[in-house]
């Protein structure tokens, strides 16, 4: 009896063994998927708190990066129409820069104070680009352009109108200028300098009327 035992459990062991084995070439074949389809992943850490995300909301996919907190930190998102977004976000959840592009190429990055308000912002449209700095109310400051490869370098009073402007043209008559503007827009003095190095300083009334000319 001993001896029928003993093949009887080593019989037991090799069809465990072989059952095991055909089980994981089974599961095998039944899990080789070659896509795996869901509408929000969700990746937790060994507490349970959830750091990452990929989803799919009113036809918008986004990644979304979280501290051990579980605060939003950055999101990558792209719009049904392929409009796309890069948010990274502060301690307490608010954006404070954001990169974007539109569909038609135009490309904006945006630095935000901890009030949500855009400080500073970097733009480019086609073969055009500009630089802005803005107050704590939001308003235009300082900007500087290139157009064409004209450039352009404009100072705004708290109004957001133009007060100091700077030009400089890479094919132009005047090449360059400076420009002292009133509270009304109105160019009171204006310095350029010709194509040919020569310089003229223009003095204006509030009417646009010369006052003084040099040379």
């Amino acid at each position: 009896m001993k001896g029928k035992e003993g093949v009887i459990l080593i019989a037991a062991l090799v069809v465990g063994v072989l059952g095991g084995f055909g089980g994981g070439i089974a599961a095998t074949q039944l899990w080789h998927p070659e896509r795996l389809r869901a509408q929000r992943f969700v990746i937790a850490d060994r507490e349970g708190v959830e750091r990452a995300s990929f989803e799919l909301h009113d036809g918008r996919a986004a990644l979304f990066l979280r501290d051990d907190s579980s605060k939003l930190r950055a999101a990558l998102g792209v719009e049904a129409n392929g409009m796309t977004e890069l948010t990274f976000s502060d301690e307490w959840g608010k954006p404070r820069a954001k990169l974007s592009q539109e569909t038609n190429g135009f490309t904006a990055l945006e630095l935000s104070d901890e009030n949500g308000k855009v400080r500073t912002a970097l733009e480019l449209a086609g073969s055009d680009t500009g630089l802005e700095l803005r107050d704590h109310n939001g308003m235009r400051r300082a900007a500087l352009e290139l157009d064409n490869d004209d450039g352009q370098i404009a100072l705004r009073d708290v109004k957001g109108n133009a007060r100091v402007l700077i030009a400089a043209k890479e094919d132009g008559n005047p090449a360059g200028g400076v420009g002292l503007l009133d509270g009304n827009g109105k160019g009171r003095v204006v310095i350029t300098v010709s194509a040919e190095g020569t310089p003229t300083v223009f003095v204006r009334d509030q009417d646009g009327h010369v006052l003084g000319k040099l040379p």
